[in-house]
């Protein structure tokens, strides 16, 4: 199945990073240690809007930052 590729929602991506919380981040993020982990270990610590891999800056790797407010924004893969 192909499923067409719209630049939009690329360009609309970076605003919506704004969003993120970086005071509750710890884990490193990688190939062992996905967004599906930090989502859970995040929910699990009783953190409402559950966790997202992120970083503040391109030149700093992704860690698991737990956010504390609820939001639809973690849910796109």
């Amino acid at each position: 199945m192909d499923f067409p590729f719209n630049g939009e929602f690329l360009a609309q991506e970076p605003k919506e990073l704004e969003k993120i919380s970086y005071d509750h981040c710890s884990t490193l993020c990688s190939d062992h240690y996905a967004w599906h982990e930090c989502w859970f270990d995040c929910l699990r610590k009783g953190y409402e809007g559950a966790g997202v891999c992120a970083s503040p800056s391109p030149n700093v790797p992704k860690k698991c930052c737990c956010q504390t407010e609820p939001s639809n924004l973690y849910l796109h893969f």
